[in-house]
């Protein structure tokens, strides 16, 4: 249950963002925690990647239930097939 709202959550904040959640979540790797406070609902963990059609965002795809890196790897995969 955790899993399908922490992908829904993901894909959510890469299409509300434009970016990849991985942004996000070097960002408080990094030690800037302040990210945090621009949307309650962000979800910084990789896993999150938006769908891209003819260079213009069409919505996002989120992934969870493995490590960051499978998750954004499978995501990735998943957002590249629409283009």
């Amino acid at each position: 249950m955790a899993s399908s709202q922490a992908a829904q959550r993901k894909a959510s904040t890469s299409a509300r963002w434009k970016r990849e959640t991985r942004v996000f979540f070097n960002a408080y790797v990094s030690g800037a925690n302040y990210v945090g406070t621009y949307d309650p609902e962000m979800m910084a963990a990789p896993g999150g990647f938006p769908v891209v059609m003819a260079g213009k965002i069409i919505g996002a795809i989120g992934c969870a239930g493995g490590t960051g890196d499978q998750d954004a790897l499978i995501c990735q995969a998943g957002a590249e097939t629409v283009k």
